[in-house]
């Protein structure tokens, strides 16, 4: 989870995005119920269980506190996440490490979440050096593509989903390494608190189309 969705997941992206030369900050993409919102959009036709791992994040009644639920999309964590959310609008809790308690999460206290972001921070500009490396290799795959002659727009979104692409390629390698283990139900969730926000999401997968944001 620590490794999977908080360094190659959100804090690479965040880097990333920071960093702006292989990614720039999120679009505007405002709509009625959300008129702030800054996502990435890529649609691809394929198989939704093609894009391997993805984090969704819901905030807690607390400051800052969230639970994290990160793996492959299954009955297993849709049936966790339904059971996070009934909780959360219940407000049955009566702090975030009872809040993990009742929903079968693990827990991070605050100072070891700030030690946590803190090293994550880190990480990702080490991968973000080996990523950069790649930029020209990258854009030249981009060109071949149809996409980049409808807009000047897309490379953003293209980037982002070749990177949802490509980092479950990296946890996949970890687990045969021995250096990862999997869940049985291949997902796992923590409460944690992240003054930054939780970044990056992978929007909903709606029958054949996966939309990465």
């Amino acid at each position: 989870m620590l490794v999977g969705s908080r360094i190659l997941d959100v804090g690479v992206l965040r880097a990333l995005a920071n960093n702006e030369e292989l990614l720039l900050p999120a679009p505007l993409r405002p709509t009625p119920s959300y008129p702030y919102s800054r996502y990435y959009l890529w649609i691809v036709e394929n198989s939704p269980d093609k894009y391997g791992y993805g984090q969704k994040d819901v905030k807690l009644k607390y400051d800052n506190w969230y639970i994290v639920n990160f793996g492959r999309d299954n009955e297993s964590r849709t049936r966790l996440e339904e059971k996070a959310v009934e909780l959360i609008e219940s407000g049955k809790y009566d702090s975030p490490e009872h809040f993990a308690t009742l929903i079968g999460a693990s827990y991070l206290n605050k100072n070891d979440s700030k030690v946590w972001e803190n090293f994550v921070a880190e990480i990702s500009e080490i991968c973000l050096t080996q990523l950069l490396k790649e930029k020209e290799e990258i854009n030249e795959l981009y060109q071949t593509l149809k996409t980049s002659q409808y807009s000047e727009n897309t490379f953003d979104d293209f980037y982002c989903w070749y990177y949802h692409y490509v980092y479950p390629i990296a946890i996949n390698n970890l687990i045969i390494e021995n250096l990862f283990e999997m869940p049985e139900d291949h997902h796992i969730s923590i409460v944690l608190y992240n003054e930054q926000g939780n970044g990056v999401s992978i929007l909903n997968n709606v029958k054949n189309i996966a939309s990465i944001g």
